[in-house]
């Protein structure tokens, strides 16, 4: 896509480039094969049994000696065989450590009518030492006379060192945004640096790590080596084989990286006005978060013991939280250097639930090799693995306007700075995402402000009916979990608190919030009705009782209120057209039978005039009629309303019958309020400050 336009007249272009990403040299890969092979009907004219190959320091041209980097080496070991190799054939892989003399010894046996093996091996090689690598064949000395055709390849690369360098990756990302209001307008530019604004001339700005991606799901083969036994047939041999299956926790894995995958960008800084930050700018600092690998299990060759291995690489699935915003800095160009001039830092946690039960059970039958009957192995896996969820919570929010604008770019002491610190912080005990409690503390001014939010499933039924309470229940089991039945307002003053320029340890903790004197502002409490709807909003002040204040006595079927009535007050009936999106009219001193009831079908018409509302002829024959309904309710107030969506309201007509104009730029954004006789009394211009 290169370009949207608007059907206000503005349009946008779009530029791209392709993402940098940080490659391995490949001047620096070294990539090894080994071959290890027995003759067979003369297809290979002659046998090798092993092959190796030796890693560690080496010696350039120039005399200089250097060691290839601590790393993980990954094998592949493939064989191939014809279908009648005996199974005592044994394929080794061997990594030797001259330098600990030490030996690491893998292998796996052959099998009759199996042709294929695939096995895959790492082990982790360290600096500075030596190795040596052998691919090997052991033929079984009974079959000498009739040797078998066995083709084994070991494949694997290293790295001889650390060295990246930037390149071109895959896919592409925005460059650059040019917004048009018009097609005579200036444009305004948006250039996206994938980096932080520090970094921006760095050579290796916006560069990811390479990209690897992972398998959904992968297999590995193992082997419970040859046992043999008597029975009545005489000497039974038998060779069990069996899969395990590596699950990765969700299908797209690609999205999410691990330690190994690339990173989201942790840095986007948005110049505006040119390339160069013209009009100022912003910077987004993300979160990154990786996530593990699966679990796998390894049963012991007693199948009716507990697995002998137990390699804690599940993917815990912290990255479905990855890329969260961390912080977000607005910056201005002053003569040519930024200047901080608001700054607002995000801190969360990560909570974890266990499912504590692991259940495995795997169920073997004995392969009999006796002639002439083969059987085969079966197998069963039954299991009840360890799951667990995670649970995202906003801690706080810190927000800092600058008065006096402070450097950007380096590291600045900013207590000589003026400057208002804002601090939000939530506690939650109960739903994700719903704090029940809610401080906010003004650039230390000793006043904290203390909210306690009530939910359906901590809903407050004091005073209430017990038909009203248990739609508390309802709510709660239809998962209208969100929906704040109570809000209690407290007020406290302190003598300190800790410091709150940076993130840490919470402002208010449970301490210092037990040792503060709340004074009650005030409670508003919604009590809803058998709809599930607010029936009612009740207030109170201080300690004083709950009254009721207002009632929401009719809706229509998608849910907007028809009659709001306020204690000792008239009633509000509103009208709902744009296909019952917003509102058309507001009826004041009438009832809901003399305008929904008595006047139903012109109630009716005027809905149907507002859908069909495309236009601005459209929009003055559905005004005109919203008029008249003030000689149907002479003794009312009314105010009307008509709408150019998606953007807004395009005029208010008050209760004196004087209209206010709204106009709308081609980006839908605000752009002149008129009044009745069309003079200008409001015009916003949209640029970026410099």
């Amino acid at each position: 896509m290169t370009k949207i336009t608007y059907p206000t007249g503005g349009y946008t272009y779009f530029e791209y480039e392709a993402p940098k990403v940080l490659m391995k040299d490949p001047a620096a890969y070294r990539a090894v094969s080994l071959e290890a092979y027995c003759s067979y009907k003369g297809l290979i004219p002659d046998t090798r049994l092993c092959d190796n190959k030796s890693i560690g320091p080496e010696i350039d041209e120039e005399g200089n000696v250097s060691s290839p980097p601590s790393q993980t080496i990954n094998i592949n070991v493939n064989v191939t065989s014809n279908a009648n190799v005996n199974h005592h054939y044994r394929i080794y892989l061997k990594v030797q450590d001259v330098i600990e003399s030490t030996e690491d010894v893998s292998y796996f046996v052959l099998a009759p009518d199996i042709t294929s093996y695939s096995r895959a091996f790492s082990f982790n090689l360290l600096e500075d030492h030596l190795y040596n690598i052998k691919l090997e064949i052991e033929p079984d000395p009974e079959s000498q006379m009739d040797p078998c055709f066995v083709y084994a390849e070991a494949t694997f690369g290293y790295s001889v060192n650390d060295n990246l360098i930037p390149g071109d990756g895959l896919g592409i990302r925005i460059k650059r945004l040019l917004d048009y209001s018009s097609i005579i307008s200036t444009p305004i530019i948006k250039r996206y640096y994938y980096t932080s604004a520090e970094n921006i001339n760095n050579d290796n700005f916006g560069t990811t790590p390479p990209f690897n991606t992972k398998k959904y799901a992968y297999c590995t083969n193992h082997t419970i080596q040859c046992e043999s036994y008597e029975n009545a047939s005489g000497n039974i041999g038998y060779i069990n084989y069996y899969t395990i299956a590596h699950l990765q926790s969700t299908t797209l894995n690609f999205l999410f990286p691990t330690t190994e995958d690339f990173n989201p960008y942790q840095n986007v800084t948005i110049s505006y006005g040119d390339d160069n930050f013209k009009l100022g700018g912003i910077q987004k600092d993300f979160k990154i978060i990786g996530s593990g690998y699966p679990t796998t299990i390894i049963f012991d060759e007693n199948l009716n013991t507990a697995p002998k291995s137990l390699f804690e690489y599940y993917r815990d699935n912290y990255d479905m939280y990855n890329s969260i915003l961390r912080k977000e800095t607005v910056f201005k160009n002053l003569n040519s250097s930024l200047y901080k001039i608001k700054e607002t830092e995000y801190d969360y946690s990560i909570s974890e639930k266990y499912c504590p039960n692991t259940i495995i059970k795997r169920a073997v039958e004995v392969i009999d090799y006796t002639p002439p009957t083969y059987r085969t192995l079966v197998g069963l896996y039954i299991g009840y693995f360890r799951t667990y969820s995670l649970k995202l919570y906003l801690n706080r929010i810190i927000t800092k306007d600058y008065i006096d604008p402070v450097p950007f770019i380096g590291k600045v002491d900013e207590s000589s700075y003026k400057k208002i610190v804002s601090v939000t912080q939530m506690k939650y005990s109960g739903c994700v995402g719903l704090p029940t409690e809610t401080y906010n503390i003004i650039n230390n001014n000793e006043k904290v402000i203390k909210a306690k939010v009530y939910y359906p499933f901590n809903a407050s039924c004091l005073d209430l009916e017990s038909s009203d309470c248990n739609n508390y229940s309802r709510m709660f089991i239809s998962h209208m979990l969100s929906i704040p039945t109570q809000t209690e307002k407290f007020v406290s003053y302190y003598g300190s608190l800790p410091e709150i320029d940076e993130l840490g340890d919470s402002i208010i903790t449970d301490s210092i919030d037990n040792q503060l004197l709340y004074k009650k502002l005030s409670t508003q409490r919604t009590v809803f009705g058998s709809n599930l709807l607010p029936k009612k909003i009740q207030m109170s002040f201080e300690e004083n009782p709950l009254e009721d204040k207002v009632y929401c006595n009719y809706y229509d079927n998608k849910g907007n209120p028809l009659e709001i009535v306020k204690k000792d007050d008239i009633s509000t009936i509103y009208i709902w057209g744009y296909k019952q999106t917003q509102p058309i009219a507001k009826i004041e001193n009438a009832s809901y039978s003399k305008v929904y009831i008595e006047n139903s079908q012109i109630i009716g018409s005027l809905q149907t005039l507002s859908d069909k509302d495309i236009n601005q002829t459209t929009e003055n024959i559905l005004k005109n009629s919203l008029n008249a309904l003030r000689d149907l309710f002479p003794e009312a107030m009314i105010t009307t309303y008509t709408y150019d969506l998606p953007y807004g309201v395009s005029s208010i007509t008050d209760l004196n019958g004087r209209t206010t104009y709204y106009l709308y730029d081609g980006f839908g954004r605000l752009k002149e309020v008129r009044d009745h006789d069309n003079n200008i009394i409001k015009q916003t211009e949209y640029h970026y400050g410099d």
